[in-house]
């Protein structure tokens, strides 16, 4: 009987072998270390989220969202040049040791044997093993270290503390550790909720830590719509994936964000931000919370792999910075989706 071993998303689908995991971001994407060309990173993300998509709706769906919560934020940051080079720096230097190791290593292999031959002509009787002694502690072999995410600073840190001998001080052990304090400015999720139209038996609607899905399933008609409700934010930065084409069904049709506006007299505004899908005629009404009426204001995004929402253009007068946040598609066709996911901001506080 062959023995059942632990599913591994990153040598199965990725070809990332147990031995380079963690990987490190470059090696996630696929690319070389210290890739700098923007659309070669770019793309090479999009092509892993797009397959991982794919990967989302079977039995390892958690793997495929993890990673692709991990490959959003790999994005995020080697397209950040402040980002990117506080990644790069100790990987750069990681590399340049292990080089720096490796090299030694071939140069003692290789002048080893010449003194042994050297030693024989010489001395005749002299064996070999006269050079096997022990050599000095520096020049040992070094080990091969995989990182991922190093923290610089937090290992200095750690040096720091490890190199102290004697008792602390007593006037530093008598004060804790003081946690850090969240503002009330703290973006803060409420709550999170999805919708599947009745009427369709294959429609489906899909919500988990800032990842939203929506899709027809068989049917080339329905509704799915998955949202969340925040407070405190002006701006968001989200990365969208969506079927290459659409067909509409009837007049309501629509792919895209919905936003609803909250003020002091409760949700007031509602506003439809498309993909490019979308009907100037429609009839029916959009998610069933927020204003739970139809688009008081249509906007075309059109269609691109990353979309930063500057809240406050479409905001009513006296809006609080609470929103619902809402991707929806509606009568897109047969096995047509919508995917996507909030990278920024990147700190929460959560009430789920």
């Amino acid at each position: 009987m062959r023995k059942q071993t632990s599913f591994d998303p990153y040598h199965k689908w990725l070809g990332i072998p147990p031995k380079d995991q963690p990987p490190n971001h470059y090696r996630l994407i696929g690319i070389d270390l210290f890739e700098t060309d923007v659309d070669v990173i770019d793309t090479a993300a999009n092509k892993q989220m797009t397959y991982l998509h794919g990967c989302s709706t079977g039995e390892h769906s958690a793997f495929a969202e993890k990673i692709l919560n991990e490959i959003a934020a790999v994005r995020l940051c080697l397209l950040d040049p402040k980002q990117k080079a506080e990644y790069d720096e100790p990987l750069f230097a990681l590399k340049s040791s292990s080089e720096l190791a490796a090299n030694s290593q071939k140069k003692r292999s290789f002048v080893l044997p010449v003194i042994a031959v050297a030693v024989i002509v010489a001395g005749g009787l002299v064996r070999v093993g006269f050079l096997q002694s022990k050599p000095d502690q520096d020049s040992g072999p070094v080990d091969q270290v995989t990182v991922a995410n190093t923290d610089s600073k937090a290992e200095e840190e750690n040096v720091e503390t490890s190199s102290v001998s004697g008792p602390p001080e007593a006037e530093s052990a008598s004060v804790p550790p003081q946690p850090k304090k969240t503002t009330s400015e703290t973006p803060r999720i409420i709550r999170s909720s999805t919708y599947e139209w009745g009427g369709s038996s294959s429609d489906y609607a899909r919500y988990g830590n800032l990842v939203f899905e929506v899709g027809m399933g068989r049917n080339r008609n329905g509704k799915g719509m998955s949202g969340i409700e925040i407070e405190n934010v002006s701006k968001l930065t989200v990365l969208g994936r969506a079927s290459v084409k659409f067909r509409g069904y009837d007049s309501n049709n629509f792919a895209g964000f919905v936003i609803d506006y909250h003020t002091k007299f409760g949700y007031t505004k509602r506003v439809a931000l498309s993909f490019g899908f979308h009907s100037n005629k429609r009839q029916t009404a959009g998610p069933p919370w927020g204003t739970k009426g139809g688009f008081d204001e249509l906007q075309n995004l059109g269609r691109r792999s990353d979309y930063t929402l500057d809240l406050k253009q479409w905001a009513p007068q006296g809006w609080d910075g609470k929103i619902w946040f809402t991707v929806m598609l509606q009568n897109g066709g047969t096995n047509t989706f919508v995917w996507a996911i909030i990278i920024s901001p990147t700190k929460w506080r959560q009430s789920l």
